[in-house]
């Protein structure tokens, strides 16, 4: 009987300790686990992604999200409070939980204007659109298309 309560406690304390480390710490951001960003599939129909995350209601506030070939990170374009201006935002899965979108770090709030992300199948390339100026300091000019090129855990220069 002793070890039966015993084993009790344990399995009582494990799923404690697992709901409250999954949890996010006081971000606001559900709790995402598994593939396709925690999404439902759509099998017959489809079905609106990512509501209020990345689909929210109303006005366009986003680009279409892209994958990367593993399907651990998702990217997508999204206005910022100027509606001229979009960044990139990024959301990896961690021990197959989402983490909490943040800017990619070579896009910028009302910076440049990048959006549009797109990643080609197999690459560690992401394509975007962006009126960031063409030489360092410079003015922006008109929309063009990027490159960045994947540098280990992070990106490196647009």
């Amino acid at each position: 009987m002793k070890s039966k309560s015993h084993l009790f406690l344990l399995i009582f304390f494990f799923l404690i300790f697992d709901i409250s480390h999954a949890q996010k710490k006081d971000t606001g951001f559900p709790v995402l686990k598994g593939p396709y960003f925690g999404q439902k599939v759509p099998v017959d129909k489809p079905l609106l992604f990512a509501p209020g995350i990345i689909s929210l209601e109303g006005i366009m506030v986003h680009d279409t999200p892209v994958f990367s070939p593993d399907g651990t990170e998702i990217y997508w374009g999204e206005f910022s409070t100027n509606p001229n201006h979009t960044s990139i935002k990024y959301s990896k899965m961690v021990n197959n939980i989402w983490t909490t979108p943040e800017l990619v770090p070579f896009s910028s709030l009302d910076s440049y204007g990048d959006g549009c992300p797109i990643m080609m199948p197999g690459r560690e390339i992401l394509y975007f659109n962006s009126f960031r100026a063409l030489e360092k300091g410079g003015k922006s000019g008109r929309e063009r298309i990027w490159y960045v090129k994947k540098q280990g855990e992070g990106w490196g220069e647009p």
